[in-house]
């Protein structure tokens, strides 16, 4: 495993209902404090001028922030009823210390200061990246599917063929209900791990995007293993 490249952490909290303060956070002062402060080249808040029951959201894109004297690129921070996700090219480690310095943001503008991290209901974690892996990419299919696709497939086609590669490689990983969860109105969609070659690159350089329900060093770790065991 080498190159690794765009790691990628996406972290989703989700608070009690009604606890995310957005009195305070739709307020020209913290919207205009979170665009300095994180350098985000836009935001917006769609439903800003609706009732009351519309969905509250703020959506923050493009910024970046000096973390231990190392630039994180924020792609987005997005506050959604009772979500706040963030989506950084970072390390796990370096997205839970963003994160700590936003919520510190969140209390500084509300009056009450009660607003914790602690208090989270649910935590979770997507990893992505393009990496360079030790992995013939035509191996993650059985013998028997290589065989279909180069010799019954291959030179059957009307129109004469160069080759024939894998251009999509998922997986849906599904949750097991947690009662916690449910009694809180919190439901875990399917998410999907994906290890499929990245298709702008030829097959012989071996660069496969990759995608799990993880942390940032778990990831690594699987791709280590998946390498491991292909190989």
């Amino acid at each position: 495993m080498k190159d690794i490249r765009e790691l990628t952490s996406i972290q989703v909290r989700i608070f009690p209902a009604d606890y995310i303060p957005y009195s305070y956070l739709l307020r020209k002062e913290f919207v205009d404090y979170i665009v300095n402060k994180y350098n985000f080249t836009s935001n917006e808040m769609p439903f800003e001028n609706l009732p009351g029951d519309a969905p509250k959201i703020i959506v923050f894109r493009s910024g970046e922030y000096k973390i231990e004297k190392k630039k994180i690129i924020i792609k987005q921070l997005t506050f959604e009823n009772r979500r706040i996700v963030t989506e950084s090219l970072s390390t796990s480690k370096e997205a839970n210390k963003l994160f700590s310095l936003i919520a510190r943001d969140i209390k500084k503008f509300q009056i009450e200061g009660q607003f914790r991290l602690s208090d989270v209901d649910y935590f979770g974690e997507e990893t992505s990246c393009v990496v360079s892996l030790n992995v013939d990419c035509m191996s993650i299919f059985s013998p028997k599917m290589g065989a279909f696709l180069n010799d019954d497939l291959l030179n059957k086609l009307k129109h004469e063929a160069f080759e024939i590669y894998p251009k999509s490689v998922r997986f849906e990983i599904s949750f097991k209900p947690e009662e916690k969860l449910m009694k809180k109105r919190i439901t875990l969609s399917p998410k999907r791990l994906i290890l499929e070659p990245r298709t702008e690159h030829s097959l012989d350089q071996k660069v496969f995007f990759t995608k799990s329900p993880s942390d940032t060093d778990t990831h690594l770790n699987m791709l280590h293993l998946f390498e491991k065991r292909m190989n």
